[in-house]
């Protein structure tokens, strides 16, 4: 009977021996498998799909997005100078040669994807990784003044010819030019005629060359060229009266003012600087101008109504070029910052 018992007792302690062993196996398993996980999240971090999509900005206007990876297809859309688009992780098998303002690119085309959604192909040289700065006021001739801030004199020229041919056609209503003068048809109808002068013993030569019409500030642009030096006129379209500023003007983005700048390191024999001319209640009238000694200024920007970004390039070989903001400050007064 003893026996019995001690057997039955036995029995029943190696139950709960395994029964104990086999719940702390569980447990060890588990807290392994848990060890692991930890592990691996901090080894492979899961990040927001967002955060991969890489975007490409528009660096000229009007860039134009195709159907396929060819100048020749369809264009799906056109993107403004600025303008955002989600690159696919698409590029073409090959490289293609293509001019953007004046510099000449060896690029793939991109796949992406628009704002509005829709996909397709752009020109690898149209784009950039960063959002360009963007001009609120363009000009007819900024692209040719950013090949003479580049160095590119004869494709400066060509191209300043090519935009002034332009600006004839378009403004054929208005302005009438010949190799003796140039006739403008002011708004009553009446003519104003700027007349070029050969040189003489008493006078200097001077010819006149049409730039280009603002008409939402009501003037004409004309450049004058003498042996030595060049400037340029502003006409007004109601009277014909003539302002004479010493570089060339762009107008602001509500078109109350004019930037001036003007650039003469070398030579000497221009005004070498920056101005600015505004309505007041005399009319357009030079409000500041700053001449500079080591320094010259190109390619205005206009960032804001009282924000201008002006690059200065350097007199000297060990001076960097720089950029410089003309501000109006909360007194109306303005200033270059450096």
């Amino acid at each position: 009977m003893n026996k019995i018992i001690r057997s039955t007792l036995f029995l029943a302690f190696l139950t709960i021996t395994a029964v104990f062993s086999a719940c702390k196996d569980t447990n060890s398993r588990q807290t392994g498998e848990a060890t692991s996980i930890d592990t691996i999240k901090k080894e492979k971090p899961i990040l927001p799909t967002s955060s991969n999509k890489v975007k490409l900005y528009a660096w000229v206007d009007q860039l134009r997005v195709r159907a396929t990876a060819d100048k020749k297809s369809e264009i799906v859309e056109e993107i403004a100078e600025g303008g955002a688009l989600t690159f696919l992780e698409e590029k073409s098998d090959f490289t293609e040669k293509i001019n953007l303002r004046g510099t000449l690119f060896n690029e793939p085309w991109l796949k992406v994807k628009t704002a509005s959604g829709k996909t397709g192909w752009v020109y690898g040289g149209g784009v950039k990784f960063y959002a360009p700065i963007v001009d609120q006021s363009s000009s007819p001739y900024d692209d040719c003044m950013e090949l003479q801030r580049d160095g590119k004199s004869l494709q400066a020229h060509d191209c300043e010819e090519k935009v002034r041919q332009w600006q004839l056609k378009a403004n054929q209503r208005w302005v009438q030019e010949t190799k003796e003068n140039i006739i403008l048809t002011l708004l009553d109808g009446s003519k104003s005629t700027f007349k070029n002068q050969e040189l003489t013993m008493d006078t200097e030569s001077y010819t006149y060359r049409y730039s280009y019409y603002i008409p939402q500030m009501g003037y004409h642009v004309l450049r004058v060229f003498s042996h030595e030096w060049s400037g340029y006129v502003l006409v007004n379209d109601k009277s014909g009266k003539k302002i004479d500023i010493f570089g060339y003007p762009k107008a602001s983005p509500d078109f109350k003012h004019l930037v001036i700048t003007n650039l003469d390191l070398m030579a000497g024999f221009e005004y070498n600087g920056v101005g600015l001319w505004g309505f007041t209640e005399n009319g357009l009238e030079k409000i500041f101008d700053q001449e500079l000694q080591d320094y010259g200024p190109v390619t205005p920007i206009w960032l804001d109504n009282k924000t201008v970004e002006i690059t200065f390039l350097p007199g000297e070989e060990q001076q960097k070029k720089k950029k410089v903001k003309l501000l109006q400050g909360a007194d109306g007064e303005w200033t270059l910052l450096d």
